[in-house]
């Protein structure tokens, strides 16, 4: 079935000197759902007091419930949401414009939103406008000055604006009251908050960002002995959070009692769990933990006044030791792993490695050097020095007094062995001493795709740009760092899989998503669309990355649909 068009509309696109309180009217060449009206029309700059939809067979009207301001250039936009009588959608927004004054405003912003996951389709794009001071955060979850729809491929225009300073972002909206709902609907944005709007701005590229507005507290706290706190958030914290002096302080709530200095705040590494270090020992009484709130934007503030906020959350003391030992949960990986693979241990609760590097070694007994994260951590990371060799069998095994929990309690470990077998660093110790013992296999030469190279001939050297091959259907990850444009991935597993790039700002070697409350930089990153075959046992060279217009299409260039879509049909108006 053919989607439902516009074949008419009063005033006609780009028309003059419209009367203020003079209702709009659109005419289609199918019957209009009544349905979905109010959700599918939108009218910016927004009306005061707000307007009127209503649908008789193909006419629809919007009637502002007072009137349209003098002198303004308004945007009438049609959304996908807007079906005819046998529910098909109109299929591609239509938009178009008129003034109530005598001129219609010129400026123009275009661009596309780029979401490397697929998994929005045709979010909503806002303009807020500046007019004096910053932008407070509080108007990026109201309605906003412009709206518009992105056509299928991601791309959204903005004619006819005022010049300005203004914010931008993308969102799926979900709810359809055209506002985003923080920390519920996918959400874009540029990598800088603001921008300057002379003549036009573009392509503008809009990169995924978190949206949560939940302040970040403190959920349980439990003393597990009497020198050691633990809690847990209630979300997994951001560095911009754990990076503060929260000013915690333990409160007695028995008056005889002392209350406990406060050594230490320890953040455990990929956890909403944290601990405090006390100087003096706790009883077997009462207390309160306090500390200071620095909300992600508790109350919506600007950035410039964002304050701390006291809050307070009752214990219980103890006075004995901690003498539960964390157990090994499990390690990974175990079999067909990547030559540059990372190996990591689960435990039950979080421990620290005493040494900061250790060896893995194969079945002929070569070696390679690993380094270990000495962070607190639920999980352990240890990372080879050198790549591992193909269709080898792996073991690591390590002396389980190396790792300590808060309390200094080390692991069960997951295997004991005779004195005979253990390393020299533990020959003192009783045969009653248990070893972390891990073992893993790399993947078969037979399975290796040599290399896969290639390049964007329009991209210049970029010393921030970091290359990946996405295998298709599965989790793994293959990086390169870039050469002038090239990419080279070697000795990967031989699959289909797709090229893409991200700049990493902040030098941490991994994609960094932004944050919009509060406000930090996205890191751009793209996949593109095409599937590319690492072939087994091959070399693949030559391998041309189209990255050159991550648009796709020269949007500046052509005027937006809905412009030409409406000056055809007020000819047909016309002509009628």
């Amino acid at each position: 079935m053919r989607p439902p068009r516009v074949m008419k509309t009063i005033p006609e696109p780009g028309a003059l000197n419209h009367p203020v309180h003079k209702k709009i009217v659109l005419y289609f060449s199918e019957w209009v759902d009544v349905r979905n009206l109010k959700k599918s029309v939108t009218v910016f700059p927004t009306l005061r007091d707000g307007f009127e939809v209503t649908a008789t067979g193909r006419r629809l009207e919007i009637k502002p419930k007072k009137r349209f301001a003098d002198s303004t250039t308004y945007h009438v936009g049609i959304h996908t949401d807007l079906t005819d009588y046998h529910s098909v959608s109109i299929g591609t927004p239509y938009n178009f414009f008129f003034s109530t004054g005598p001129s219609i405003d010129k400026a123009m912003v275009y661009g596309c939103v780029i979401d490397a996951q697929k998994k929005t389709v045709q979010p909503k794009v806002a303009l807020f406008r500046k007019e004096n001071g910053p932008i407070p955060d509080s108007a990026f979850i109201n309605l906003p000055s412009y709206l518009v729809q992105t056509d299928s491929a991601g791309h959204f225009s903005f004619m006819h604006l005022r010049r300005g300073r203004y914010s931008i972002v993308a969102f799926a909206d979900n709810d359809n009251n055209n506002c985003l709902t923080p920390g519920k609907e996918d959400a874009f944005t540029l990598q800088n908050r603001e921008f300057l709007l002379e003549e036009e701005a573009g392509p503008l590229l809009l990169f995924p960002v978190y949206t949560d507005t939940t302040p970040l507290e403190a959920a349980t706290i439990k003393a597990i002995s009497p020198l050691h706190i633990l809690g847990e958030w209630n979300q997994a914290p951001q560095q911009v959070n754990t990076s503060r002096d929260f000013g915690w302080k333990v409160l007695s709530l028995d008056s005889l009692v002392k209350a406990p200095r406060i050594l230490e705040f320890i953040q455990v590494s990929g956890s909403k769990h944290f601990a405090l270090k006390l100087g003096d020992s706790l009883t077997a009484g009462s207390y309160s933990l306090l500390y200071r709130i620095y909300p992600r934007m508790q109350g919506f503030k600007s950035d410039t006044a964002e304050a701390p906020q006291l809050d307070t959350i009752r214990f219980n003391g103890t006075i004995y030791a901690d003498t539960v030992q964390p157990v090994f949960k499990g390690a990974a990986p175990a079999a067909d792993a990547d030559l540059n693979t990372t190996i990591t241990i689960t435990w039950s609760k979080p421990v620290k490695p005493a040494v900061n590097r250790w060896f893995v070694a194969d079945t002929v007994d070569d070696t390679a050097l690993v380094s270990i994260d000495t962070a607190f951590g639920e999980t352990t990371v240890f990372t080879p020095k050198k790549r591992l060799l193909p269709g080898r069998y792996y073991t690591m095994i390590l002396p389980a007094l190396y790792f300590r929990d808060l309390t200094g309690n080390s692991p069960a470990g997951n295997v004991r062995m005779p004195k005979k077998q253990q390393t020299q660093d533990s020959t003192d110790q009783k045969d009653s001493v248990g070893f972390i013992y891990i073992k893993f296999t790399t993947i078969q030469p037979k399975d290796l795709c040599y290399s896969l190279c290639g390049s964007a001939p329009c991209l210049a050297q970029d010393s921030l740009r970091i290359w990946e091959f996405r295998p298709l259907n599965t989790e793994m990850l293959y990086t390169a760092a870039d050469k002038a444009g090239a990419f080279c991935f070697d000795s990967i597993q031989g699959i289909k899989g797709r090229i893409g790039y991200f700049v990493d700002t902040d030098g941490n070697g991994k994609h960094t998503t932004g944050s919009m409350f509060p406000w930090s930089q996205p890191e751009p990153l793209f996949v593109f669309p095409d599937t590319v075959e690492a072939r087994a046992r091959w070399d693949i060279e030559g391998v041309t990355v189209a990255a050159c217009d991550v648009c796709l299409q020269p949007v500046k260039q052509v005027q937006t649909a809905a412009d030409t879509l409406a000056a055809d049909t007020s000819k047909t108006g016309k002509n009628r």
